[in-house]
C-alpha cells in the first residue's frame, strides 16, 4: 500500500488479491459486516493517502460496500447495514477527506506500469499506449467515487444520527461551490455521452431490417447506459439531492447551469430517467420526494 508495485508479477498478485476481496463483498452482504469491523475502510484510506496502485483497486470496494449488491434489494435488515457502513464511513473512517479531493479529481492514485520505465526502440508507441491505460484508469476512479457519493446521499441517515454524517457530507458541498461546479460539469458531460452513445446504436441500426421493434429499444436503452447514462442518472440525483438539502448548493448548481444555457430540468430529467429504470422500491420512493421537492 505504500509503493507502486515494481514487476508484472507484484501488480498482478495486488489485482487478484483485490479481485477475490470484490467477489466476497459483491456477492455476500455478511461479508460487508466483516469488511468493516476489520478496518477495511481504514485500509482504504490509508492507500489513498499513499497515492499508489494499491488507493485506485481497494477504491472499488468502498463501492462495492455500499452500491452493488443493493441495486434490487429491498431487504430491510441489508438496508440497515449498508446504512450503518455508510456512516462508518464518513465519521469514523473519515472518508470524505480522501474522497472529495478525488471528486474534484485531485490527488488520485497514479497507475503502476512496472514496464513504463524500461527503455526501448518502441518507446514512443509505449508512451500512447501508457496514456490510453492512464485515461481508462482515470475514467473508472471518477466514475467509482461518482457510485460512491450517490450512495452516501442514499444510505446517510436523514434523522436520529447522533454523528450528524448527513449535514457534514452537504455542508462540504454547501461551503465550496466549486464541488458544486463539478457536480454540474460532470452532469453535462456525462449527459452528451450518453446522447452520443444512443445516437451511435441508432445511427448503426439505420440499415437494419429487423422487424422486432422492441428489442432495438431496449438494446439503446442498455447502450445508453453503458455510454454514460447511468452515470447521468446517479449525478442528476446528487444534484437533487444537494438541491433539496442545501439553498446554497441549491444557488449554486442553478447558477451554473445557467451559465451553460441549461437549467434545473437537466437535474429532473436525470432523476425521471433513472425513476423509469429502477426496481428498487426505496431508491425509487427517495428519487420521487426529490422531484416533488424540486
Amino acid at each position: 500500500r505504500k509503493r507502486q508495485p515494481q514487476t508484472d508479477n507484484e501488480l498482478e498478485t495486488l489485482e487478484n488479491a483485490a479481485m477475490v476481496l470484490d467477489a466476497a463483498l459483491t456477492y455476500n452482504p455478511a461479508n460487508v459486516q466483516a469488511f468493516v469491523k476489520a478496518q477495511g475502510m481504514e485500509l482504504v484510506m490509508r492507500c489513498l493517502k499513499e497515492r499508489v496502485h494499491a488507493g485506485g483497486v481497494a477504491l472499488k470496494w468502498l463501492d462495492l460496500t455500499t452500491t452493488t449488491t443493493t441495486t434490487n434489494n429491498n431487504d430491510d435488515d441489508d438496508l440497515s447495514l449498508y446504512q450503518s457502513a455508510c456512516q462508518y464511513m464518513v465519521h469514523d473512517a473519515s472518508a470524505l477527506k480522501y474522497l472529495l479531493p478525488l471528486w474534484m479529481a485531485r490527488h488520485l492514485p497514479k497507475l503502476a506500469d512496472p514496464n513504463d520505465a524500461m527503455t526501448t526502440t518502441s518507446s514512443k508507441k509505449k508512451s500512447k499506449e501508457h496514456k490510453k491505460r492512464s485515461r481508462e484508469w482515470n475514467r473508472q476512479l471518477e466514475e467509482t467515487i461518482i457510485r460512491i457519493l450517490y450512495a452516501l446521499t442514499r444510505f446517510l441517515p436523514r434523522q436520529d444520527d447522533p454523528h450528524d454524517t448527513l449535514p457534514r457530507l452537504v455542508a462540504k458541498f454547501a461551503d465550496d461551490s466549486d464541488k458544486c461546479e463539478r457536480l454540474v460539469e460532470l452532469l453535462l458531460r456525462y449527459d452528451e455521452k450518453a446522447r452520443m452513445a444512443e445516437y451511435k446504436y441508432y445511427r448503426y441500426k439505420e440499415d437494419d431490417d429487423d422487424d422486432d421493434n422492441d428489442a432495438p429499444s431496449l438494446e439503446a436503452l442498455e447502450a445508453k447506459l453503458a455510454g454514460g447514462g447511468d452515470m447521468f442518472h446517479r449525478l442528476g440525483s446528487i444534484a437533487a439531492f444537494l438541491c433539496v438539502h442545501s439553498k446554497q448548493c441549491h444557488q449554486t448548481i442553478l447558477s451554473k447551469l445557467h451559465q451553460q444555457s441549461s437549467g434545473l430540468g437537466l437535474v429532473t430529467d436525470a432523476v425521471k430517467e433513472f425513476l423509469s429504470v429502477l426496481d428498487d422500491a426505496n431508491q425509487a420512493s427517495t428519487l420521487r420526494q426529490y422531484l416533488e421537492q424540486l
